[in-house]
């Protein structure tokens, strides 16, 4: 709870968040609304949120709150958005959370591979990063690794 204040917003800018998580539910991409078809309803096990807003500042794409995972669906908006993505995972990380990123693509031509990601997560299994293709282990940032 002391990490939660430690990055406190303003109740405004808390709603704003809120309201713009709200939209982006009602406009899923293709890649999200397929991987979403794979974890809702609890079918890996715990239950997953969409569009889920953390500590009042950060909206995660998908996130299940009882084993904080979050689950990023990269498109080619967040190639343009490494360093950025960087500090967000670390500061979620910092507040317990452990992360999951699947690039769209991946989501899209393997749709078995980016459910398989959550649950490999879920279970503790190693994911390797697209960027480095080095393994790291499930207590750092995990990072599904793009298929060809």
């Amino acid at each position: 709870m002391l990490r939660q204040r430690a990055l406190s917003v303003s109740p405004h800018r808390q709603a704003q968040l809120a309201e713009h998580a709200r939209s982006m539910r009602m406009q899923m991409t293709p890649s999200e609304a397929a991987l979403w078809r794979a974890i809702r309803a609890g079918q890996l096990g715990v239950t997953f949120r969409r569009q889920y807003v953390i500590a009042g500042r950060y909206i995660a794409d998908f996130a299940a709150p009882a084993v904080r995972l979050v689950v990023e669906v990269d498109g080619g908006y967040h190639g343009r958005r490494v360093v950025a993505d960087e500090r967000r995972n670390r500061a979620l990380e910092w507040l317990g959370w452990r992360m999951v990123r699947i690039p769209s693509e991946v989501v899209l031509r393997n749709f078995a591979f980016g459910g398989g990601s959550c649950a490999g997560c879920l279970s503790g299994g190693r994911q390797v990063t697209p960027r480095s293709t080095v393994p790291v282990t499930s207590s750092s940032t995990a990072i599904a690794e793009s298929r060809s």
